[in-house]
């Protein structure tokens, strides 16, 4: 009887089209934007309702590393009560993806085993 929220919500993953080409900071600012615009709403969802909140920050957080290294960062956003880490083997993650199609440069195996 939870709540289920996908982060980033639907409306801000829309625009990402507009910024694909853009330079690694616009990209950064936008996912930390999605970040938030989730957080906020999980924190007020919560109030009423258990949230399972998908992704949230930690992905930004892993594929920005070297932008937050920058002195850039993620601004304090709600906390979770609990993570779950879902793995799966790197087979089938490849597979996976390339059943998504219209797989992104950045999901090739070797560089989700760096992050």
């Amino acid at each position: 009887k939870g709540a289920y929220i996908k982060s980033p919500l639907e409306p801000i993953a829309k625009t990402r089209r507009f910024i694909e080409n853009a330079n690694e900071d616009v990209t950064f600012h936008h996912y930390v934007f999605g970040n938030s615009a989730a957080g906020l709403l999980a924190e007020n969802v919560s109030k009423y309702k258990p949230v399972c909140l998908d992704r949230y920050h930690y992905s930004t957080r892993i594929s920005f590393e070297h932008i937050l290294k920058k002195g850039n960062r993620i601004p304090d956003l709600p906390k979770e009560d609990l993570i779950i880490f879902l793995w799966a083997d790197w087979n089938i993650i490849d597979d996976r993806l390339m059943k998504r199609g219209n797989r992104k440069v950045h999901e090739n195996i070797n560089n989700l085993k760096n992050i």
